[in-house]
């Protein structure tokens, strides 16, 4: 995929070439709308990114200048900036029809995943848990996988239809894997698929979260609980 970002803030334009970039998401970058003007004339871009408030125009005007532009009038808009009145936000939505509106502070987990989501709506690019290890080999979709549980010393993988030992393998190695950026741990024995936490619930006197697809609920680490009451309010699920 193609990403164009427009930014003029240099932090925040290192900040998202950095995540895009170790995301393997090829990136242009113009600190301008004027030099953007060119880029969008020679090119054809799977996703642009910009702002608002330019030192030399309106985003949301540029916005409305590609959707006229023949190479790029498909591509997926995300603005990224701290322009968050109501009015802007509506604009952005009815008049240049964005994908996703993102104010700051920026959040790379945030912008990730509306790249993800992307990606997996209009690419047709389905993410996959690939794992070779001791003699097991595995290749599941993501989507597919509602959590992940540490127990007397074994890894198990859970899906709505069966529990896979993946031996002695480390929770905390999973958690570094890129293809499971959507997982968060909640507990030092659970790590869970965003996609399948349906909420936070106060249970006899312990946290518990719902998971979608299985009729149970699992018990939140105490460590956890703000972690992840802070995660699902920023995340952008699939």
């Amino acid at each position: 995929m193609d990403i164009l970002l427009i930014k003029e803030d240099k932090k925040i334009t290192e900040k998202a070439i950095q995540t895009l970039e170790a995301s393997g998401y090829t990136t242009t970058h113009c600190f301008d709308l004027k030099s953007a003007e060119y880029k969008i004339l020679d090119m054809k871009y799977d996703i642009i990114i910009l702002g608002i408030n330019y030192k030399n125009g309106c985003g949301l005007e540029f916005a409305k200048k590609i959707r006229l532009n023949s190479k790029n009038r498909s591509s997926h808009l995300i603005f990224l900036t701290s322009e968050d009145r109501s009015d802007r936000i509506l604009e952005a939505y009815e008049n240049t029809q964005c994908y996703r509106y993102i104010t700051y502070p920026f959040k790379s987990d945030k912008l990730l995943r509306t790249i993800r989501n992307i990606r997996h709506q209009y690419f047709h690019d389905v993410e996959r848990f690939k794992f070779n290890h001791r003699q097991l080999v595995l290749d599941i979709p993501v989507d597919k996988i509602m959590y992940f549980e540490s127990n007397n010393k074994k890894c198990y993988l859970h899906t709505e239809n069966e529990a896979i030992c993946l031996n002695r393998y480390p929770l905390k190695e999973l958690l570094d894997r890129k293809e499971l950026e959507s997982f968060v741990q909640i507990h030092r024995g659970y790590i869970v698929n965003k996609n399948r936490i349906q909420g936070m619930m106060y249970n006899n006197k312990r946290w518990q979260c719902n998971i979608v697809g299985k009729n149970e609920h699992l018990d939140i680490g105490d460590k956890f609980v703000n972690h992840l009451s802070q995660t699902l309010r920023e995340y952008v699920p699939q």
